[in-house]
């Protein structure tokens, strides 16, 4: 074989083994994207909690950490939603931007137990959303479920309280 047809033919190897290494093969399979889908619904789950345990005696600070952290773990869901093609997230949606648009509304001169209250309907909305959703995005167990299921009780805005500073 002449040195030409070599180069010819080590060139042409080369090429088909890099067009190997870099095909598709890295996308995740739908049960990979429906088990990063239940995870992020999971974050998802315990971020709003983490918002409906919040209390008279939080501090503003840790009101935005757990605010910023619901925005964030949605996002996350919104991302791995898209990964599997049959997830509707119409209804989660819809009851996330009332609880995001909520809490834009929270006058800022209100007490932080007033802003509680003024959102736990939309916690609670979100968590029902959440619940129906869970089960048709093809989860089949949740840590979060029964505690976010069982025994959680609302508390009323007009039952929220005196501000307290």
């Amino acid at each position: 074989m002449k040195p030409t047809h070599l180069f010819v033919v080590a060139t042409v190897l080369t090429v088909a083994l890099g067009l190997v290494a870099c095909s598709d093969d890295d996308e995740p399979s739908l049960e990979e994207s429906r088990a990063n889908l239940c995870a992020d619904l999971d974050a998802f789950r315990t971020a709003t909690q983490n918002l409906r345990a919040l209390s008279g005696e939080t501090t503003l600070g840790e009101f935005e950490a757990a605010r910023d952290e619901a925005s964030d773990a949605w996002s996350d869901v919104e991302s791995s939603a898209v990964d599997v093609q049959d997830a509707r997230v119409d209804d989660l949606q819809a009851a996330y931007n009332g609880l995001d648009a909520a809490i834009a509304d929270v006058d800022s001169d209100a007490s932080l137990a007033a802003a509680l209250g003024s959102i736990s309907g939309e916690v609670a909305a979100v968590d029902a959303a959440w619940d129906e959703y869970y089960a048709t995005a093809g989860c089949v167990t949740s840590p979060t479920r029964p505690a976010a299921t069982v025994g959680v009780t609302e508390v009323p805005p007009t039952e929220a309280g005196p501000p307290t500073n």
